[in-house]
């Protein structure tokens, strides 16, 4: 229930400022306080900080994608190329 989990709403309002101003992900701060405050256990912890990471990065990239599809025009092969350098 949100009476439960609302220290992780208030704490990922943060995250994202964080994850929008910084490199840092939002994932540095759903760590702790999924592990410290809502009491998952670390692995449980890992796995949510990492989803947050991966749905943030994901729509971090479609939109900038949609808004800006020459991006993808001009530099598409070095996007290519960085991507089978990171598999």
């Amino acid at each position: 229930s949100f009476r439960q989990y609302y220290p992780l709403s208030i704490a990922m309002i943060f995250g994202s400022l964080i994850a929008g101003s910084t490199p840092l992900g939002g994932g540095v701060v759903a760590f702790p306080v999924s592990v410290l405050s809502i009491k998952f256990t670390p692995s449980q912890g890992r796995d949510f900080s990492l989803m947050i990471q991966s749905c943030g990065m994901t729509a971090a990239s479609f939109l900038v994608l949609t808004k800006r599809p020459y991006l993808l025009k001009d530099h598409g092969s070095l996007l290519a190329k960085t991507s089978l350098c990171n598999v």
